[in-house]
Formats: C-alpha cells, structure tokens, sequence
C-alpha cells in the first residue's frame, strides 16, 4: 500500500531533523569549514544525491540552526530585560543566557558553540552585521555604543579587540566542556568576568550590579 502525502511528510520532516541534528554536533565539534555534506550524510546513512531532497547547501543547515537558536536566545533576552538595560547590564543578561544555555544540556551547548563560531566568522567579514532581531539589535548597538564612550584611555580598535576576545573566550568555554566535560562542573562568574574586563579597558574593577 502506498503510502499517503501525510506519512510522506512526516517521514520528510523526520529525516530532515535528523540531517539538522548531525550537522549541528558536526559543525559545532569539528567546524563549519572542515565539514563536507559527505560527512553529514554517512552520518546520517543516506546517499550524497538524496542529501539535496532535504536542504540546498550547508549554508542552508547552517542558517536554519542558528535561526532557530537566535529566536530563542532573543526570546529569553526580552523576558529578562528592563528599559533602562544598556551598557554592561545588557551584556551581563547576554552573557549570563548563553552561559546557561552551554550548561543546561549537551544539545544546548552545541547551539551556543555554533552561535558564537558563526558570529565570530560573520563579523570577521563585516563588523557591522544585524545579530539579532531588531528590538534585541537596538539594545546591543545602544549598549556597545555606551561602553565604548566610557572607554577613554584605549582606541576604538582595541575595545573592538577585546569584545571579540569575549566572544572567543565564550566560544572556547563552550569546546572545553565538549572535550573536557568534568572538568567544568561550575559556569564561570558573570561579574567577576566584568570585573576583569573593566580593568583591561577602565583601569578599574568597578561594575554594574544587575540583581
């Protein structure tokens, strides 16, 4: 018996989680760049041809993932911010969700380990790139903006330096826990974080409390 267009469906969306599922351990533990669609499709047991039923490119498993990972980082951003959180408040509530995004699951920490590679190489292309949707993307531009005003004694580039040492280190939390999961039986300090970057860019270890 044939089978009908709703069974054809659902075994359609079914195997295409499957190839999102893959390419997101794949991406995210060996790189965007050193993955083939060969690999995601041994991993997945189908054939290099039948891959491209399901998705056009990598690029395409690529936006998929981090658009599903974006609507719900900027979904649990909204539910936690005030109309007055710029600056280093707003980075703290950013930073403390992607934390404990890479702590709550494996799954979880694949996401955000993709995320920040994915920003990381965006940005390397062009810094004035749209993260978010554009209620959460007015808050990071404000917040940016105002740290950097209150940044006097290093030049522009040098604060961009050290917000994209942030991301990397972020990044790299995330590959630790990967490859190193007991060693990471705590998140990093948020404030303490802040405490340090103040230093390297104010010269001094005061910080905003955000409870």
């Amino acid at each position: 018996m044939p089978r009908t267009s709703f069974q054809n469906r659902a075994i359609k969306e079914q195997r295409s989680q499957e190839i999102l599922d893959s390419a997101l351990l794949l991406f995210s533990t060996k790189g965007f760049d050193k993955v083939s669609i060969d690999m995601i499709a041994d991993d997945c047991h189908i054939s290099h041809g039948l891959f491209y039923h399901y998705f056009a490119s990598k690029d395409e498993i690529l936006k998929a993932l981090n658009a599903s990972y974006i609507d719900q980082l900027c979904e649990a951003l909204e539910m936690v911010l005030r109309d007055d959180d710029y600056g280093e408040i707003f980075f703290k509530k950013l930073m403390r969700i992607l934390i404990n995004n890479a702590n709550s699951s494996d799954i979880n920490n694949y996401y955000t380990k993709l995320f920040l590679d994915t920003i990381l190489s965006t940005l390397n292309k062009n810094p004035d790139v749209i993260i978010f949707n554009k209620k959460i993307d007015n808050y990071y531009t404000k917040s940016l903006k105002q740290i950097k005003q209150s940044c006097t004694n290093i030049s522009a580039k040098e604060f961009d330096n050290l917000l994209n040492l942030i991301l990397l280190s972020l990044s790299a939390y995330c590959e630790s826990k990967i490859k190193y999961p007991r060693l990471f039986r705590q998140e990093p300090d948020v404030d303490t974080i802040f405490t340090i970057l103040n230093f390297g860019i104010k010269g001094s270890t005061d910080h905003q409390n955000i409870d």
